[in-house]
């Protein structure tokens, strides 16, 4: 969207240019630092792997979850916290992520990365 269209969009307007500009430096984070490919993980998809840290938002926080050559970013909750430097797997909602991890979602990863020996 260029200038001339932001003033005309109104006053709910002028707020989109700086969500598309906040998500990029949001994905620009994971990937200068760790090399992996990341994306924000939508309402209703899967995501998994080991949870690295929390990156900050204006409006939320989310979790990286690196897995393999990619980085998913997914709604943060402060029950994640516990977690921290371990695997999990969940799905995105509203809320933000279900998520379960432990010894099993940690052998079903080793397995989706060819890692079961």
């Amino acid at each position: 969207m260029e200038l001339a269209q932001w003033s005309r969009a109104g006053a709910h307007g002028w707020q989109e240019p700086f969500g598309y500009i906040e998500r990029a430096n949001l994905l620009k984070l994971p990937e200068r630092e760790t090399g992996r490919s990341p994306q924000i993980a939508l309402n209703g998809e899967h995501a998994r792997g080991l949870y690295t840290r929390r990156i900050h938002g204006a409006e939320r926080s989310f979790a990286v979850l690196e897995y393999g050559r990619a980085a998913a970013l997914v709604p943060w909750r402060a029950e994640m916290d516990r977690v921290l430097n371990r695997f999990m797997a969940g799905q995105v909602n509203d809320r933000g992520l279900d998520f379960k991890y432990g010894r099993d979602v940690e052998k079903a990863l080793a397995r989706g990365l060819g890692l079961d020996g």
